[in-house]
């Protein structure tokens, strides 16, 4: 539970969810996107999406970096993995030190996203450790990361505006920053 984080060191949890991203796998699907939904969508069409969704939100925050962002993420060929979907705090559960993540959305798409998505659902999270930490866990090519993380606060950001309106100005700080 939310709470809870703050009785872990970040690393640990940001440890654990890399643990639980790494693991995922190949998934055999026409297209990117929500299981049964989006069949023919490259995974960039299904950024955009969520992107689009997300803006209603926040139609006063700069579009710029996002969208020279979602150009970025065109340029890659990504893997289709099974992911969450929803990977964040408020679907974590924690016993004996352990992570436990429930209600999955199934999605179709690129575990970065999920791994993201996790750290950039709470401030308790992000704000603890540097964007260099964040950007040093997997292989894959610096600009996409980059790229896609900048993708991911924005949705993030927009949630926050929408749900949790007290810790909206710390999603704004680090995405000015960027």
């Amino acid at each position: 539970k939310l709470k809870e984080i703050k009785d872990y060191k970040v690393e640990e949890v940001i440890e654990q969810i890399y643990n639980i991203v790494s693991n995922y796998k190949k998934y055999s699907y026409q297209g990117f996107g929500y299981l049964f939904s989006d069949y023919n969508k490259s995974w960039g069409n299904f950024l955009q999406d969520e992107v689009l969704y997300s803006k209603k939100e926040i139609e006063n925050v700069s579009f710029e970096k996002v969208d020279k962002s979602l150009k970025i993420i065109d340029k890659y060929k990504r893997e289709k993995y099974l992911i969450h979907g929803d990977f964040g705090v408020h679907n974590f559960l924690f016993n004996n030190n352990s992570l436990y993540v429930i209600d999955p959305m199934g999605v179709v798409g690129d575990y970065l996203y999920d791994f993201y998505f996790a750290i950039f659902s709470s401030p308790l999270i992000f704000s603890k450790v540097g964007l260099d930490y964040i950007l040093s866990f997997f292989d894959d090519d610096l600009e996409y990361k980059k790229a896609l993380l900048v993708v991911v606060l924005y949705i993030r950001m927009s949630r926050a505006f929408k749900y949790d309106k007290d810790n909206f100005v710390i999603y704004l700080e680090l995405y000015n920053q960027l």
